[in-house]
């Protein structure tokens, strides 16, 4: 079907076709740009919409860039790898092409701003979805021609190296905005528990690729600028998991005693440029992830915690904030506990 559009349709037209896209495209981009710290650029893309729905005929035509407002490609896939996420297992998804656990996590966010997702017709819905996929899918019949080797391998690596540089846009971006922090927080993470003779390779490469992967994709991103300018912090946000261990949590439990050692080795390499560089080991915080403890299985918890109750997520942000300021300018290297007291060392 691609081959066919590509070949009937003039070119005038294909641009058209993909300029209405783009341009339905730009409320997310705008939103995305929000979220990601970006309001200049949220404007610019929201301007962007307004104008070349208006003046350009729907978003036929790209009246916009005529008047100097840049074109961006954001998705809240990118949004998540900016808070830290990381990539997850890569993933062959039928119809939709390469993506990854991150991007696919993503997709729900991203569709509920697309321009189709709240049309009334469905009709027109479906013929425009299925327009927009004929229309992707032509643009990557060139780039198909390129493929050597093995195609699931080319495509994988394709993939993962495409949104790796849209992270380092990013980073572009701020530097060009003088935007790029001085402090690094590293607080991304999530959980996939099993029992690990039923460990699926999924639930290891998707915690370890965002708690610990996610990391050092961030922390590499900014750290240049931190370094030359001899004054900074990166603070890595681990758990007691990663001190103690936790039966059904080997995958998270590993993830984060690697903060540890990232912590230790990191704070020895960028010292001398006074930067610290530390770990933030929670216990049992009252937040969303410890909101289903309830009954007998909360008070036991609970009553293995010398101080008999759950911590409060503004004691980790106060501590958060001590070991970021000077206050805290003489600590480095270390992974402090914040727990109540459930593991001592």
């Amino acid at each position: 079907t691609a081959t066919l559009y590509s070949n009937i349709t003039p070119r005038f037209l294909k641009k058209g076709i993909s300029n209405f896209f783009d341009n339905l495209n730009e409320i997310d981009n705008s939103f995305n740009q929000l979220l990601q710290g970006k309001p200049l650029k949220s404007i610019n893309d929201l301007s962007r919409f307004v104008i070349n729905t208006s003046l350009g005929f729907g978003g036929l035509i790209d009246v916009a860039s005529e008047f100097g407002l840049v074109e961006h490609d954001e998705d809240f896939g990118q949004t998540l790898a900016v808070w830290g996420f990381g990539e997850g297992p890569y993933l062959m998804l039928p119809f939709l092409g390469p993506s990854n656990g991150r991007d696919i996590f993503s997709r729900p966010v991203t569709s509920f701003f697309e321009g189709t997702f709240h049309m009334d017709n469905a009709n027109v819905t479906i013929s425009l979805t299925a327009l927009d996929a004929i229309d992707t899918r032509e643009k990557l019949l060139q780039i198909e021609s390129l493929i050597s080797g093995d195609e699931y391998t080319f495509i994988k690596d394709s993939y993962s190296q495409s949104r790796t540089y849209e992270i380092n846009a990013l980073y572009e971006k701020l530097k060009l905005d003088n935007l790029l922090p001085s402090i690094i927080i590293n607080n991304a993470g999530i959980t996939s528990d099993q029992l690990f003779l039923r460990m699926k390779d999924e639930d290891w490469d998707s915690v370890i690729n965002t708690n610990l992967s996610g990391v050092f994709n961030v922390t590499k991103a900014f750290i240049k600028p931190i370094i030359k300018n001899k004054k900074g912090s990166v603070l890595n946000i681990s758990s007691v998991s990663g001190l103690m261990g936790n039966a059904g949590q080997v995958n998270y439990s590993a993830s984060k005693a690697g903060l540890s050692g990232f912590t230790k080795s990191l704070a020895k390499e960028i010292g001398s440029r006074n930067i610290t560089v530390n770990s933030i080991a929670p216990g049992f915080i009252e937040t969303d992830m410890t909101d289903f403890l309830e009954g007998e299985s909360k008070e036991d918890i609970i009553n293995s915690i010398p101080l008999k109750r759950l911590g409060k997520a503004n004691e980790v942000a106060e501590l958060a904030f001590f070991l970021t300021t000077n206050e805290g300018a003489y600590i480095t290297g270390q992974t402090i506990s914040i727990d109540g007291g459930l593991f001592m060392y």
